[in-house]
Formats: C-alpha cells, structure tokens, sequence
C-alpha cells in the first residue's frame, strides 16, 4: 500500500508540473501567434498600400502616354497632309510650266 501511494504522489506531482508545463507552452504560443499575426497584418496592409500607390502611378503615367500618343499622331498626321499638299502643289507648278 506504501509503494501505491508513493506512486499516486509521483504521478500526480509530475502530470501536474506537465499540466502547468503544457498550459506555459500554449500560451507561448498563442501569445507568439497573435503577435506573428498582427505583424503579418501590418505588413499586408502596408503592401496593399504600396500596391494602390503603383496602380495609381501606372494610371497617371498611362494618361501621359496616351497624351502624348494622341499628340504626335495628330501632328503627324498634320505634317503628312502638309508634305502632300506641297507635293501635289509641286506637280501642279512643274506640270503648268510645262506645258
């Protein structure tokens, strides 16, 4: 009867410090995890941030490009109608002395 009650003493001193052991490393962990989580949080947003702030760059620079797209093509198109009317004004005066 001896050795059984030494033995419920051991095993239910130790599955206590287990038990206080296990609760400590869970709550490391829940403690860490929470903190990891908010840090992964902060930096999603900071990326969500900085992504908007290219897509609006991208967008202001598209609009430029676009500008100036639209405005050499209407000058080129200008500049091609004057070089054919100097062409054809240029047949047009060759061909009267001509004749």
């Amino acid at each position: 009867m001896q050795k059984k009650l030494h033995f419920l003493h051991f095993f239910f001193t130790n599955c206590t410090q287990f038990r206080q052991w296990t609760l400590k490393v869970i709550k490391d962990y829940m403690l860490r995890g929470y903190a990891i989580n908010q840090q992964m949080l902060a930096m999603e947003e900071r990326i969500d941030r900085q992504l908007h702030n290219h897509t609006e760059q991208i967008q202001d620079l598209q609009k430029e490009v676009n500008f100036f797209v639209r405005t050499t093509e209407s000058r080129s198109v200008t500049k091609g109608d004057t070089a054919i009317i100097i062409q054809s004004k240029t047949i047009e005066s060759y061909n009267a002395k001509k004749n």
